[in-house]
Formats: structure tokens, C-alpha cells, sequence
């Protein structure tokens, strides 16, 4: 498999940071160079808020994401990164568009358990990316804990090949 561009669209999450480490292994392993990717979209209601770790200050974010993504911690060359802010438009979208147009050869997701009349009525971001790219998609699969609780489970899937 060539691999010599791999996209890793970051967001405002935990799940993302601990998703970073698994890039900069690939991107070593393979010679990669590694694009940042954030779209900005402005959120209709406070529900995004539950995306959003905890300890982050989403009003602090979201006012200036070009900060967030130029502050974004990766342990690569810099010769090797590049830093993409998409704005407005719909992330999944967004996100295969861009990969398709630049020539990605790996998308690197998260995705979280959100429940499944929430997945049935909405998608997931990563979902829809499998579906609508040429490319593999590299999803980390990380359920959401009850709230108070912490989860270790975790899973890996991806998508090797296209029906297409």
C-alpha cells in the first residue's frame, strides 16, 4: 500500500489526542507526509458542546481555530506537516472532498459510540468519509463512557477496499 500522504482531520476532543500518537507512527513508518486537517463550522445549538472534552474551553477554541490547528501537538518534522482549516461546509464532506482533490492516501479518524437513534438520525462524521473517498480510512473506534465513568474499550477497524 502506498502511503506517502496520510490526512488526520483534528477536532476539539480528547479522543483526537490520544488518536496522534498512532499518526506519528504511521507517518514514520511509511516516510509520510501529514496534513492537519480542521473544518470549522459553527455550531447551531449548544449540543456540540458534547463533543467537546471537558477540560476545553470551547468558546476559546472555536473563536480562533487557525490557532488551535497551528498549536496542534505532532511529533514529526516540520518539513513534513501541513496545516489545512477548512471553513463551513458539512466535516464528512468536507474532509473526502479534500482528499480526493490532494491525493490522500489514508484518512486517520476517530469516531464515538453516540448512541444509535443519534447514529441513525445523524451518521457519523467517519462513517460517511468511508463511504464518499477513494482511500483507506484508518477509524479508531472509542465508545463513550456513562457520564462519571470511564471506559477502557476500544477497537480498530478499517476500511481496506471501495465498492465502487
Amino acid at each position: 500500500m502506498k502511503c506517502d500522504h496520510i490526512s488526520f482531520p483534528i477536532e476539539f476532543s480528547y479522543q483526537i489526542r490520544a488518536l496522534t500518537s498512532q499518526v506519528e507512527w504511521l507517518a514514520t513508518r511509511f516516510g509520510s507526509r501529514v496534513t492537519l486537517l480542521h473544518v470549522s463550522e459553527v455550531p447551531i445549538s449548544g449540543c456540540a458542546a458534547n463533543a467537546v472534552s471537558p477540560n476545553c474551553s470551547f468558546d476559546g477554541v472555536a473563536s480562533n481555530p487557525g490557532q488551535f490547528l497551528n498549536e496542534y501537538p505532532i511529533n514529526l518534522p516540520t518539513d513534513r506537516i501541513d496545516r489545512v482549516l477548512l471553513k463551513g461546509g458539512e466535516p464528512a464532506s468536507e474532509i473526502a472532498a479534500w482528499a480526493i482533490e490532494h491525493g490522500v492516501d489514508l484518512i486517520v479518524l476517530g469516531s464515538y459510540a453516540r448512541g444509535s437513534m443519534r447514529e441513525k438520525l445523524l451518521g457519523s462524521v467517519a462513517t460517511k468519509v468511508m463511504h464518499d473517498t477513494i482511500c483507506p480510512v484508518w477509524v479508531r473506534f472509542k465508545p463513550r463512557p456513562p457520564y462519571g465513568r470511564r471506559s477502557g474499550a476500544s477497537k480498530k477497524m478499517c476500511g481496506l477496499g471501495s465498492l465502487k
